[in-house]
C-alpha cells in the first residue's frame, strides 16, 4: 500500500515527526538562569515525496489553504488526520515512466518533488 493524504497518493521519499514544547530562558542580574516553561507544542510531521499528475498538484495546493483537516494513510493503515501547514512543491524533468500502480496514467504525467507540514488535529 502507498501513502495517501486526503485521497491523494503520495510516493514518499521521507518521513519526520516530532514534537517541541516552548523554553525562555531568563537571565535576571541577581541571579543564574531561570527556565520558564509555556507548555508544548502538538505533533509536527514533514513529508517529502512525489506526486504525479497535475490533478494531484492542484488538490494538494487546495489543501493548503482550507481549514479542513484530512487523513494521512501509510503502509500500516491511518496515521492520523491532520492540518496542511505548508506545501512546496517543484516540477521535476519529465521522462516516460511505467507507474506499475497507477496504469491508468499513459506515463508521461507530470512529476512534483513535494514537500508537507502537517499539524495534527486535536
Amino acid at each position: 500500500m502507498t501513502w495517501t493524504y486526503g485521497g491523494v497518493r503520495i510516493y514518499i521519499q521521507n518521513y519526520a515527526e516530532g514534537v517541541s514544547q516552548s523554553i525562555a530562558r531568563l537571565n535576571p542580574l541577581n541571579a543564574g538562569t531561570v527556565l520558564h516553561r509555556f507548555g508544548y507544542d502538538s505533533e509536527v510531521i514533514k513529508l517529502k515525496g512525489i506526486i504525479i499528475t497535475n490533478d494531484d498538484r492542484d488538490t494538494i495546493k487546495g489543501y493548503g489553504q482550507t481549514n479542513t483537516a484530512y487523513t494521512l494513510s501509510g503502509p500500516e493503515g491511518v496515521v492520523g488526520t491532520y492540518y496542511t501547514a505548508d506545501v512546496k512543491l517543484n516540477r521535476l524533468p519529465s521522462a516516460c515512466h511505467s507507474y506499475v500502480d497507477r496504469p491508468e496514467l499513459a506515463g508521461t504525467e507530470p512529476e512534483y518533488d513535494c514537500s508537507l507540514e502537517l499539524f495534527i488535529n486535536e
